[in-house]
Parts: C-alpha cells; structure tokens; sequence
C-alpha cells in the first residue's frame, strides 16, 4: 500500500471507533438519564467504567472465540449476550459497594482522560475524510 492508501485505511478505522464510542457512551448515558439519580448518576465514574470494562470485554471475548471456533460458536451467540449482560449488570450495581473499585475506577479515568485529547480531534478528522471520500 502507498502511503496515501494507508493513511485512508487508519481514517475509516478511526470513524468506525469513533462511532463504536459514541454508541457505547450513548448507552451509558442514556442509563444515566433513565434511571433513579442514586442508581447512576451519583456514581457515573465507577458504574460507567466497570460496565464498559465488563460489558466490551465479554464481547471481545466472544468474538475471540468465535475467531477460534468458526460459526460452530455462533449457536452460543443469544446465551452468550445474555450472560453477558446479566454479569455486567451484577458487577455494575455492586462496584460502589467496594471502595478499591470506586478507588481503581477513578484513578484509570483520571488516567486515560489524556487520550480524549488526542484522539477525539484525530477521530473527528478522520470522520471528516470518509464523509469528504463516500461523498464526492
């Protein structure tokens, strides 16, 4: 690949995370919003990042073995998406209760807040060229 060609590939790469985050803290949020204030807004910060640690994890563990085991796995799939979600749930709503979880969660995104400021703006550039590509 040339690097033009290169550079095209990382764009759409990046718009594809881009809106994968945006669907994931669009999901957050809205739980946020619907939910009693004691539920999730009082604790945002430990419930939203055990949730998100849990919940793509188990889907990144999925689609690994599903790499592994071919379409054989994909009978599991409905299981799978509901254990998932059950076990999400469970860690979610009892992380305030442990106070080295509240501690861990708030020091990881005190960490990785770094990151908003460099990839958002490379995301949003990155969008803009597949926009500008798919358009003209």
């Amino acid at each position: 690949l040339t690097f033009g060609e290169i550079m095209v590939t990382l764009a759409y790469s990046m718009a594809a995370c881009l809106l994968e985050s945006l669907a994931a803290l669009g999901i957050l949020l809205l739980a946020s919003l619907l939910l009693p204030a004691k539920w999730m807004r009082d604790v945002f910060i430990t419930r939203g990042c055990i949730a998100a640690l849990i919940g793509l994890g188990s889907v990144m563990l999925y689609m690994y073995r599903f790499s592994l085991a071919g379409y054989s796995f994909l009978d599991s799939l409905i299981r799978w998406s509901w254990t998932g979600l059950a076990i999400t749930l469970l860690f979610t709503f009892l992380a305030p209760r442990l106070r080295v979880v509240v501690r861990a969660a708030a020091w990881l995104s005190d960490r990785l807040i770094v990151f908003l400021f460099l990839l958002v703006p490379t995301s949003l550039v990155s969008l803009l060229i597949v926009i500008y590509r798919n358009i003209f």
